[in-house]
């Protein structure tokens, strides 16, 4: 007679939408927006780079009273420092933490 298998424990999961995703893969995934993160980071730079060179970053004058291009460079700065530069650090420091709790290693 046949031992029967032991049930192995199911694989944690993340639960996205409809379908739910092994651990392993969400984090894959994630591992794959950071750098797309990091990829869109770089061509905001590019970006910059091509902007002539307009108000000192450091000059506290009103977005209104600078002409389009300090605008533009002044937004993406913004956007660079405050919303796209922390979400990178934040999804490494996270992806570097959970790393062996279900988390493939980069």
């Amino acid at each position: 007679m046949k031992k029967p298998k032991p049930k192995s424990k199911p694989k944690p999961t993340y639960v996205s939408g409809d379908q739910d995703l092994p651990f392993s893969e969400a984090f894959r995934q994630l591992h794959r927006a950071a750098n797309d993160l990091e990829d869109l980071h770089l061509r905001m730079q590019g970006i910059l780079s091509t902007l002539s060179t307009a108000a000192d970053p450091e000059d506290s004058i009103e977005l209104e009273e600078m002409d389009t291009g300090a605008q533009l460079q002044a937004v993406i700065r913004c956007v660079m420092a405050d919303c796209i530069g922390p979400a990178i650090r934040d999804l490494r420091d996270m992806l570097l933490a959970t790393e062996g709790a279900g988390a493939p290693k980069s």
